[in-house]
Parts: structure tokens; C-alpha cells; sequence
């Protein structure tokens, strides 16, 4: 069963990514993520380049649906507590995705799960 939407899918990707960014090593560090909304990750690239470089993409088949998996580098910029969205617009997206996911809202091909809190309090 698939949940989410692409507009929440927009909203989350950059925030993991920078959230992500926040726990691994600057320079050496990777991350490996899947997806069927590639062009939700595609458009959250610019958000999140000064922290992650997109080193390769690979297509693959997730049960006959086309999925992508992303390769990322971790760049050498520091990443800082007070760089992160506010915790205001962090509680309002995560707000709508669990009323979404509540309401039994699925949706095509290529959305993703609602939004998780990447609140710093919780992240580390």
C-alpha cells in the first residue's frame, strides 16, 4: 500500500537530506536513498547541494514500478543546528502528513511515506 503525496515528498526529501547532513561525517560520509518521485528528489538537489553531491543514479525495478536509487557524497561544508528550517514550518508539514496518513490518503504511483520528524531534538 502506498501513502504520502508528491507535495509531501517535496517538503521531506531537503529536510532529510539536511538533517541527514547534520549526522554524518563531512567529506567521507554517503547516503543511499530510494525512490519512485524522482522528480521531487531531482528539485530538492539545489536545496541541499551545499551539504550533499548527487555522485550517481541508478533506475530500478521496485515490483514493476520504476524506482531510482541515489548516491550521495557528503561535501565538506559544516553543517550547523541553526541552518535547519524552523521548528514552526517543521511542525506544520509533519502536521499535515500524519492528517493525511490518517485519512487513509494514497495516492499513485511514485509517492512516497509521510513526512517524519527531523526534529534535532529527536534526530541525534
Amino acid at each position: 500500500k502506498r501513502s504520502g503525496s508528491k507535495a509531501d515528498n517535496r517538503v521531506l526529501y531537503p529536510r532529510t537530506l539536511l538533517a541527514m547532513a547534520r549526522l554524518v561525517r563531512p567529506e567521507t560520509g554517503r547516503a543511499v536513498l530510494l525512490t519512485q518521485d524522482k522528480t521531487s528528489m531531482f528539485k530538492s538537489l539545489s536545496q541541499v547541494s551545499k551539504y550533499w553531491k548527487l555522485q550517481r543514479n541508478f533506475q530500478c525495478n521496485i515490483g514493476g514500478l520504476t524506482g531510482l536509487i541515489f548516491l550521495f557524497n557528503r561535501t565538506a561544508e559544516i553543517r550547523r543546528d541553526g541552518d535547519d528550517v524552523s521548528r514552526r514550518e517543521r511542525k506544520r508539514a509533519n502536521d499535515a502528513a500524519f492528517k493525511s496518513a490518517k485519512n487513509g490518503k494514497t495516492t499513485s504511483a511514485g509517492d512516497e511515506a509521510p513526512a517524519i520528524d527531523v526534529d534535532k531534538d529527536k534526530v541525534a
